[in-house]
């Protein structure tokens, strides 16, 4: 409780605040005035009865004057304690203004710190309305990454589902191959010791060819069989595989018999040889009636004319006639065999040469380039055309040094040896075809032995055992 003085007023009757917690209470001067009055009535009674009581009431009177001076020591005492409190009460309240100024420069500095901080906040919104539009644009355009990466994850999942229905096919196709190759091992297993007789009897054999050749070489006769047009291929194909090619004879020594079996064997290779000859100068016309020679010129005159020698002469440069290999061992011959992969009954377009991985092949005879690249089981090929409706083709390269539309001469590296496209191991696919028709490709070496060579550099097959080859 706090009692504060005004000083408006009546200067005997001052305004009195008392300050409760509950609230201040104002004594009016009229109340004071009226508690004084009411005071000064009942002492004025008091002392009306007294005096008229006096006899009676002196003692009580003079009680009453003592005890009205008694009240009046202790109502001075509290007016004192009053003034006291009220000192007190005008400290405070000088403290508490001193505070209030403290507290209005603080607020002062609030507000200005809030009007800062809510310059920042909009000046922040601002910034941060401007990012999230920009995340969203972002988000947007993830969404439409997150769409395109979910096709293209479905199609890589389709992509897989077929990758692996093919790779179990692969595998069940893997394990028929394992199947067939431990038979086929069986199988080899059986025939190693057969093989080896029989390469040790083709020792032999090529031995007793070779002096044959030289003897019929010396004497100049035809070769057996040269009759039925049987003879020059089959020895042609034992000799290619046995025997290299020797250094020709002079053009002017090509036999009249030879000449013969030269043209039977282009004939059973599909050679249109009247064609050739007529675009080689030999097709003029001739006639005249028909007059049997001499008996004594009946044997020579079975020879052909110096027109035709000249002709075969210049067939000779231009006939695949050289082996495409420097050394080489057939691994599988032209005609019908049994597949190396799938087992079974299929036909051999050309001849496999056997030799060491990237030995150089070479072009069998000149001619021009039409195609040198990858083409399907056969891998990587070189396509020569050499005029004549006569191409050769050479197959499984591991890479080709020519370009389609080069001329190549005679013995011209085109390639190297490799295992490409549908293949088992190193080596040629060697094919000659005519009008587009596959030929026995040793039809046309054995025909070295009957015309002259082209090259100075011959290629010699070598000794080695074949692999198995897909064409």
């Amino acid at each position: 409780m706090a009692a504060e003085i005004s000083n408006r007023g009546s200067m005997f009757f001052p305004e009195i605040r008392i300050c409760f917690r509950s609230g201040p209470v104002v004594v009016a001067p009229w109340v004071q005035a009226a508690l004084l009055s009411t005071m000064l009535v009942g002492t004025a009674a008091f002392v009306y009865f007294e005096t008229s009581r006096y006899e009676h009431l002196v003692f009580k009177r003079e009680a009453a004057a003592a005890r009205a001076e008694a009240a009046k020591g202790e109502l001075e005492k509290d007016v004192a304690a009053l003034h006291q409190q009220l000192s007190v009460l005008i400290s405070d309240r000088d403290q508490t203004k001193s505070e209030a100024a403290t507290l209005a420069d603080e607020a002062s500095n609030l507000h200005a710190r809030l009007s800062v901080v809510e310059t920042t906040a909009q000046q922040s919104q601002s910034q941060t309305q401007q990012e999230l539009q920009q995340e969203r644009s972002r988000s947007a355009a993830l969404k439409a990454q997150l769409s395109k990466v979910q096709s293209d994850h479905a199609a890589e999942e389709e992509k897989l589902l077929e990758i692996e229905s093919n790779r179990t096919a692969e595998e069940a196709r893997l394990t028929q191959y394992k199947e067939n190759l431990e038979q086929t091992a069986t199988e080899l297993a059986q025939f190693g010791a057969l093989r080896n007789k029989i390469t040790t009897r083709r020792a032999q054999l090529r031995q007793k060819l070779e002096d044959i050749w030289r003897r019929l070489s010396e004497i100049q006769l035809p070769l057996p069989g040269a009759e039925d047009g049987s003879g020059p291929a089959k020895l042609s194909t034992e000799i290619s595989a046995a025997k290299p090619l020797d250094a020709a004879r002079p053009a002017a020594n090509v036999a009249p018999t030879d000449v013969t079996a030269v043209e039977r064997v282009l004939l059973s290779a599909g050679v249109d040889v009247a064609r050739i000859m007529a675009q080689l100068g030999t097709g003029h016309a001739e006639g005249g009636p028909f007059i049997p020679p001499p008996k004594a010129d009946s044997a020579g005159g079975q020879g052909a004319s110096p027109e035709k020698l000249a002709a075969i002469e210049a067939l000779a440069k231009t006939l695949p006639i050289s082996a495409p290999l420097a050394s080489y061992e057939i691994g599988s011959p032209f005609g019908p065999r049994i597949d190396p992969f799938n087992h079974r009954l299929s036909f051999h377009t050309g001849i496999d040469m056997d030799a060491p991985y990237s030995s150089p092949v070479y072009a069998t005879a000149p001619g021009r380039v039409i195609y040198a690249g990858w083409l399907g089981d056969y891998g990587r090929v070189v396509e020569i055309d050499h005029g004549f409706g006569i191409v050769t083709l050479y197959a499984h390269l591991r890479r080709s040094v020519v370009a389609p539309g080069q001329a190549v001469p005679a013995h011209t590296e085109i390639g190297l040896i490799g295992t490409t496209g549908r293949s088992t191991g190193p080596h040629v696919h060697y094919e000659v075809r005519v009008d587009g028709q596959p030929q026995d490709p040793q039809k046309f070496l054995g025909l070295a032995r009957l015309l002259p060579a082209v090259a100075t550099s011959q290629i010699t097959p070598g000794v080695g055992g074949p692999a198995e080859n897909n064409h």
